[in-house]
């Protein structure tokens, strides 16, 4: 059978009114498989939903699912196949816009899983890179899409704004370009941008598929929630959507949609998220402005089950051949009864060391067993800030030194190497307490010390507070595209260190790992040997990613994956 070939037959034949069908097919016993659950009651589930949708008698179904040996379209799912049965009509499609690699974005979990969605809504997607004007144009040019959809943080948003969003409506004057991300979440006055028709405040992979139908389908898309709209100069302001409590309920996310890209596609890590939300409100971080715009939502902060988790994570494992995991969720294994049922199952099934994220006040023995036992490899920590009053009272974060440094330690004792984030330049913050977080992380141990320059986010509290204070004017454009110190630009605060920052951020990883760099700082601070600094930085920092993240060891330095690899992460 042709994969491209239409499937003929009665099913064709009865005008059913869904332009498409998708059935998921184990290869194994030939069941339905449908959002990421299998067996009898999945199978059930899925066959009344199809029946009822599209008027398609159970037995016709079976018959259809056991007699097509491979994908009409030539899509292949990780555990089966899919079966697309293209109907009258076109569907839409959308073209997705981010910054990929740039942006250490190479995996865009949040763009696979509104494709996925799409997808099982019978829409066509795609994703371009987006790190020029011509990139966009181009896909546009070739894909052919109604809509584009931009997926961007603060960092980034100017360059779409600027950039991007212009020049496509000039060439494309009928393309619906819709804008989602933090940024516009929090900021939705966005909307009066020029080039922008609309924006998506919070989640979207319910409201955007709603969208996009009504679009389709040419009816009133006004109304629609989760989204602000601009027509004819006029701004339609919506409610966000109610927030998605079962998250074993999407579809599984569409990683293929990146494949056109190698540095997405033959990356040996794979990224996931097991949770959305968070349970802690540090001041810095957009989450506490996130929960104010569902206040009468109790459960902003939501989870995966860890059997739909692990099963997401054998899947990409098998189509991608990962060599390591990185879970992204911005804190893991918050419960400790879901800690143990996913370690086990984690263990069982897939066995490779990941990399996950906890705060300092979880780390316990208990849970460090746990984690050990799973293969956890390596374990991000926010120390944030040395000084304890700044960690306290400036950012929200009641975690003492010396729950810290133990924390750190009995990690070290079941073998989890330590990722600790770090903040400089910080509102309040001057150069003796910067000096102190680099005393915190020698004293603790930290294998890999990261470091990032403060940057004001939309709506935070510490923005806020820097305004307050006078060392922020309050204005979030040209803001640098990174938080890393190589960024061209410093920090926008005026704080007292200011000119001195850039240098102790290049000299940050190292001065943390050797006392001997420690005790001569405040020399080096005062040398102007940026560039050299700069080339040590990139150095230390690509090393300790691909040593602690990524995992590739000293056995592997003749390897010329590695020393691509580490070209890659030296470029940001």
């Amino acid at each position: 059978m042709d994969p491209h070939r239409r499937p003929k037959g009665p099913v064709r034949d009865r005008g059913i009114p869904q332009k498409v069908l998708l059935l998921r097919i184990l290869r194994e016993r030939h069941h339905v498989y449908t959002d990421g659950h299998r067996g009898p009651a999945a199978e059930r589930r899925a066959r009344d939903e199809i029946q009822e949708r599209a008027g398609i008698h159970a037995r016709k179904l079976q018959a259809l699912a056991t007699h097509i040996p491979r994908p009409t379209s030539g899509h292949v799912c990780e555990r089966g196949f899919c079966v697309i049965i293209h109907l009258d009509g076109a569907d839409m499609r959308v073209l997705f816009a981010t910054v990929l690699f740039d942006d250490r974005n190479f995996q865009p979990m949040g763009i696979y899983h509104l494709s996925a969605s799409l997808k099982a809504a019978g829409h066509r997607t795609r994703v371009v890179d987006a790190s020029s004007p011509k990139a966009v144009l181009k896909a546009i040019e070739e894909f052919k899409p109604r809509m584009l959809a931009i997926s961007t943080l603060t960092t980034r948003y100017r360059l779409f704004q600027r950039e991007i969003c212009p020049e496509v409506k000039r060439a494309f004057k009928d393309i619906f370009i819709v804008i989602g991300g933090l940024h516009v979440t929090l900021m939705p006055e966005s909307i009066g941008d020029d080039g922008i028709d609309a924006i998506c405040r919070g989640e979207g992979d319910h409201v955007l598929v709603e969208l996009v139908n009504r679009l389709d389908g040419d009816g009133d898309y006004l109304n629609t929630a989760g989204f602000w709209f601009k027509e004819n100069g006029e701004v339609f302001k919506n409610p966000a959507a109610p927030l998605i409590a079962d998250l074993d309920g999407l579809p599984m996310p569409d990683r293929g949609i990146t494949d056109i890209y190698p540095y997405c596609r033959d990356i040996p890590i794979g990224i996931f998220i097991t949770s959305r939300g968070c349970p802690f409100a540090c001041t810095y971080c957009s989450n506490a402005s996130l929960r104010e715009l569902y206040p009468d939502t109790p459960g902003f902060f939501r989870v995966n089950s860890p059997a739909r988790a692990v099963e997401e994570m054998e899947l990409a494992v098998k189509r991608y051949g990962y060599k390591r995991i990185v879970i992204m969720s911005e804190v893991f294994g918050v419960q400790k009864k879901w800690l143990a049922e996913f370690a086990e199952l984690y263990r069982s099934r897939i066995g490779l060391p990941f990399w996950c994220q906890l705060h300092p006040s979880m780390i316990d023995e208990e849970r460090a067993e746990m984690l050990k036992e799973a293969g956890c490899a390596t374990v991000g920590l926010g120390i944030e800030a040395g000084n304890p009053r700044l960690r306290r009272e400036v950012l929200g974060r009641r975690v003492t030194d010396d729950q810290i440094v133990e924390g750190i330690r009995i990690l070290h004792r079941y073998g989890i190497k330590v990722h600790a984030a770090n903040m400089i330049g910080l509102p309040e913050s001057d150069l003796e307490s910067d000096l102190e977080t680099i005393d915190l992380n020698l004293k603790a141990g930290v294998d890999f010390p990261d470091v990032s320059i403060f940057q004001p986010l939309p709506k935070t509290r510490l923005a806020e507070r820097a305004v307050e204070l006078g060392l922020f004017d309050g204005n979030y454009d040209d803001l640098p595209t990174t938080i890393n110190p190589s960024a061209h630009e410093t920090t926008r605060l005026d704080v007292p260190h200011k000119k001195v920052l850039k240098r102790l951020g290049f000299l940050f990883p190292i001065a943390s790992k050797s006392w001997l760099v420690r005790r001569a700082l405040p020399l080096l601070l005062k040398l102007p040997l940026e560039p050299l600094y700069l080339v040590a930085y990139k150095l230390a920092t690509a090393w300790l990613k691909l040593r602690y993240q990524v995992g590739l060891g000293t056995s592997q330095l003749l390897n010329r994956q590695f020393y691509r690899m580490l070209l890659k992460y030296m470029s940001y």
